[in-house]
């Protein structure tokens, strides 16, 4: 057990409904010490009463805290968080690439692609911002551009599956399904030797129009506690399936469905 009776284990989502407002963090970081410091956090009178008086010792709590609000819809909290973090690291590339995710998840696509590119320029090797960019990207339907950030986020961390997933996304969308089809079958081959998320397979199916093998791929996700869940209700590449009982269904069982709509 962790402070505040959260229960801690390996399977995080799909707690209980009463622990749901805890998911966003709790399955993202579990496996560091955002655990920790995150439940106290949000669970203390301090957090919820003075927020704004954070401090330099503070940050690391707090930048990571922001993921809650983030992935539960509530953005101008998390964006206030996030920002507040900046100010007291202004020269994180970390931070500025996360409030680079949070800014694209809200919506605000231009105001994330500045801040990533910020945060390269105080981090180049950062592969994190180099995938939150490739994202971007594909929201503004640069597909080319969006495909040379992923391989350059896949170079800095080849174990990392996200930026094939991303760059297969990108293929999909510009028309090139013959390359698409070649990343997924990559990531599909992978999966026979090693864990990939399967949620990273899902978002090649739906990026191909194959709705069935997406959600074939996204019930996986649910059966074994794939983290990235926690981002489903705000990742805009899911929009497309907002309207379909299937996705509400997945959102309910990972007790996100409460939140919903995302508040963009």
């Amino acid at each position: 057990m962790a402070a505040g009776g959260i229960r801690v284990s390996d399977n995080f989502v799909g707690l209980h409904p009463s622990d749901a407002k805890y998911a966003g963090v709790i399955v993202t970081y579990a496996s560091r010490y955002l655990m920790t410091f995150s439940s106290l956090m949000f669970q203390s009178e301090r957090c919820k009463q003075e927020r704004s008086a954070f401090t330099t010792s503070e940050m690391a709590p707090l930048r990571m805290y922001a993921h809650l609000p983030s992935n539960l819809g509530h953005h101008e909290e998390a964006l206030r968080l996030i920002a507040r973090a900046r100010q007291l690291d202004p020269l994180s590339g970390l931070i500025n690439a996360m409030e680079g995710q949070f800014l694209l998840h809200a919506g605000q696509v231009s105001g994330a692609i500045l801040r990533l590119h910020e945060a390269l320029e105080l981090n180049p090797k950062s592969r994190v911002a180099h995938v939150f960019l490739s994202s971007a990207y594909i929201e503004q339907g640069r597909y080319d551009d969006a495909i040379v950030e992923a391989r350059a986020s896949h170079g800095l961390a080849p174990a990392n599956t996200q930026p094939l997933a991303f760059e297969g996304y990108a293929h999909a969308k510009a028309g090139r399904q013959t390359e698409a089809r070649a990343v997924l079958d990559r990531l599909l081959e992978m999966t026979r030797i090693r864990y990939v998320p399967p949620q990273n397979v899902a978002l090649i199916h739906n990026a191909l129009d194959q709705r069935d093998a997406a959600f074939e791929w996204l019930e996986r996700a649910v059966e074994q506690r794939d983290p990235k869940l926690v981002f489903l209700k705000v990742e805009p590449k899911w929009k497309n399936l907002h309207h379909e009982s299937r996705f509400m269904r997945i959102l309910q069982r990972i007790n996100l469905l409460s939140a919903w709509p995302p508040a963009l």
